[in-house]
């Protein structure tokens, strides 16, 4: 049986370390992680109809970003069933209960201490809801480390001070 697990993310490398600490902590598990971020959609009607998941998921994440990603599934691929980006297109906590419910997320990991740095400029924090939900809630404590490699930004493993755990 594998768990269902929601990670918000704004797609750079620093932010896959949330993923990497879940990962150790549900060491042995089962999942499948959804990593997820709002994103507004316009209220165009041409635009609409041109609507194409698979260009706005391309325009949010980099080519590192989508490195580091298959990396961290190479060495954890015993523990992942399946890693998937699903942005949020709602502006209501209840539109956030139905994404979460039809993604059938059993668990929400995030960051405390953390800002999220959106790359694009229709996209948006989706802690807020995270933290309404009706689903386990898991904070991670984020202890901010900067990290540069020849001018580009990599991952790490970055040391935790706290999870915690608590139901809404």
């Amino acid at each position: 049986m594998y768990k269902t697990i929601l990670l918000p993310s704004d797609f750079s490398i620093q932010s896959l370390n949330l993923l990497i600490t879940v990962l150790k902590e549900q060491e042995g598990k089962k999942l499948k992680i959804i990593l997820g971020q709002g994103f507004r959609l316009s209220s165009s009607i041409i635009e609409l109809l041109f609507f194409s998941r698979s260009r706005i998921i391309n325009t949010l994440t980099s080519e590192e970003f989508r490195e580091a990603l298959q990396i961290i599934k190479s060495k954890y691929e015993s523990q992942i069933q399946d890693v998937r980006i699903e942005p949020f297109y709602g502006v209501t906590q209840n539109a956030f209960d139905i994404y979460a419910e039809s993604n059938c997320i059993d668990e929400v990991f995030v960051f405390d201490g953390y800002e999220p740095q959106c790359s694009h400029t229709d996209c948006f924090d989706i802690t807020p809801f995270l933290r309404k939900a009706k689903v386990q809630i898991n904070s991670v404590t984020f202890n901010s480390v900067k990290f540069e490699r020849k001018g580009r930004e990599i991952f790490t493993d970055l040391s935790f001070s706290k999870l915690s755990r608590y139901n809404q």
